[in-house]
């Protein structure tokens, strides 16, 4: 009896030995992804009054030591709105269907995929995100990731600066980030809506935002994503798509919408009341600035778009848009998440709109504040897809996609969706200049007519005061900023909107040691500059 016993037991602590083996070999590739994935830089941004994280995963919004929500609002507070958001992408490649996911996982690491198509980086300190704040000069600047300036060969934007003659970073707002990741490394494929083979997808993201308090841009931030296929492969029916969990304060009570017209998927709260902001509560929400391109080869097909601060026209191309905006954003495989990705349900069928009886691709697309068209019922936990595609994707082409990110709050929960769609068009009309830049000597190409003329400051030189006049067309909003002699910013005059007319702005440099200054005025994509003598 003892023996048997004894043989039961050792057969027991065998079989225990199996099983441990087997979940030792399973945990080991999870550390092993845990390992590789804690090279992964993150940085915090709060150029404006958003706080929130970045990673170079493709995360973001999403705190990474804390792994809970990040995308605080206002910056000052603990309140949050977005628990975890993310680039996703889904393509056809031979015969397969492959997705790169980025929702509490990440497929994605920070690195490259080298000329062989292997991935190479992730190990490498040069590939971080690299923070700029405007006329601040530290690290990130100096080493910025530009093979121009000597740098890693990341592909960062650069301007050459025609008044010290040399190339710069590009302050695209006053604050900009700049980081490089890929989703080559097979190890980071494990996530349960993708683990498929890597696209080979290398990512150059900015994420940018101005700081212009009690103005709508105070409540936007841009990211711009540069796509490459690096692999020998054709993408076919390539989607991209931006997920995002969005907790609007108390995670219960929250409802999702999109207005197709502006291309924005947005949450809002299901009552005037909630848990975490309380009466009036905000809404947060998507907006899609730019688009997959599409190639139709037909010559009166024309797209205007920025990439990076460069306008740039292609003809023969349209712009894909918005395409999709799936309220089912949970999925338990990459079959699945291509068909959400694409605007189905999980199991391939299509949407109908019960509103007019049609298939769609677009869900809730009533207006809440009208309280007409479809509009969500029920309250929750929400996520949702916003949907670019699809396209076909050649070897070693490039796709430029850009997002922003808004929060707006109104009189109560339902003016908060109308302050955000008018928030969005301020967003539109910024893209649509290329983004407010101001660096000293930026040269571009304008075909528009000045909005403003800059006169040269009087007296010049001058001892300690002088006076800079202007005059302005029609309404816009103005920068006058001083730059010293090596291109630092050392005082703002103007910061605000101005209606049209004559200005004289005063400039007292009693403080400024004696030296050359430059004065320049930025409204949109259109800027003037000029020279100043101060003599004591």
């Amino acid at each position: 009896m003892k023996k048997l016993i004894l043989y039961f037991v050792i057969l027991f602590i065998c079989s225990l030995s199996v099983l441990s083996f087997d979940d030792f070999e399973k945990d080991s590739k999870k550390n092993y992804h845990r390992d590789i994935s804690a090279v992964a830089d993150s940085r915090i941004f709060d150029a404006n009054d958003i706080r929130t994280y970045f990673r170079n995963n493709g995360s973001f919004n999403r705190d990474p030591s804390t792994l809970n929500a990040a995308f605080v609002w206002p910056r000052t507070s603990s309140k949050t709105a977005r628990y975890a958001s993310g680039l996703w992408i889904g393509a056809i490649v031979g015969d397969d269907t492959l997705v790169t996911s980025c929702g509490y996982t990440y497929e994605y690491l920070p690195g490259f995929t080298d000329n062989n198509g292997d991935p190479a980086g992730y190990n490498d300190p040069e590939y971080k995100i690299y923070k700029l704040t405007r006329g601040i000069q530290d690290k990130d600047r100096a080493n910025w990731p530009s093979v121009l300036l000597g740098n890693s060969d990341q592909g960062a934007p650069v301007f050459y600066d025609s008044l010290s003659g040399i190339l710069r970073p590009v302050d695209f707002g006053k604050q900009t980030m700049f980081y490089s990741y890929t989703d080559s490394y097979e190890s980071a494929h494990n996530a349960v809506p993708g683990s498929t083979a890597p696209l080979k997808a290398d990512i150059k993201q900015l994420n940018f935002a101005e700081n212009f308090p009690f103005d709508p841009l105070d409540y936007i931030l841009f990211s711009q994503f540069i796509v490459i296929n690096r692999s020998d492969n054709v993408w076919q029916n390539t989607v991209f798509s931006f997920w995002s969990d969005d907790d609007l304060g108390d995670a219960a009570d929250d409802k999702i919408g999109c207005d197709s017209a502006l291309k924005l998927g947005y949450t809002y709260n299901g009552t005037n009341n909630d848990l975490i902001y309380a009466n009036s509560p905000p809404s947060v929400g998507t907006l899609l600035l730019k688009g997959a391109l599409k190639y139709t080869g037909n010559p009166n097909d024309v797209v205007s778009y920025c990439h990076n601060d460069l306008r740039i026209v292609k003809s023969g191309y349209t712009d894909a848009g918005m395409s999709v905006f799936n309220g089912v954003g949970t999925s338990q495989n990459y079959s699945q998440s291509y068909r959400l990705m694409n605007g189905l349900t999980s199991s391939g069928e299509s949407v109908i709109n019960p509103v007019g009886g049609f298939p769609t691709k677009f869900y809730y697309t009533g207006d809440p504040v009208t309280n007409t068209g479809w509009n969500l019922a029920a309250q929750g936990d929400v996520r949702f897809f916003l949907s670019s595609g699809p396209v076909d994707v050649a070897p070693g082409d490039t796709q430029v996609l850009v997002i922003a990110q808004i929060i707006a709050r109104g009189s109560d929960y339902l003016n908060s969706i109308t302050k955000l769609r008018e928030y969005s068009m301020t967003a539109k009309e910024y893209y649509r200049q290329c983004y407010y830049l101001d660096p000293v000597g930026i040269t571009e190409n304008i075909s528009a007519v000045n909005n403003f003329s800059l006169s040269q400051n009087y007296p010049n030189p001058f001892n300690p005061n002088t006076i800079i006049n202007y005059k302005l067309r029609y309404s816009a909003f103005l920068k006058l900023i001083i730059y010293d002699a090596i291109g630092n910013e050392v005082a703002y005059l103007v910061n605000e909107r101005q209606d049209p007319g004559s200005y004289s702005v005063e400039w007292n440099a009693e403080n400024f040691p004696s030296g050359v200054y430059y004065y320049t005025l930025t409204g949109g994509s259109i800027r003037e500059s000029g020279k100043m003598v101060l003599l004591r």
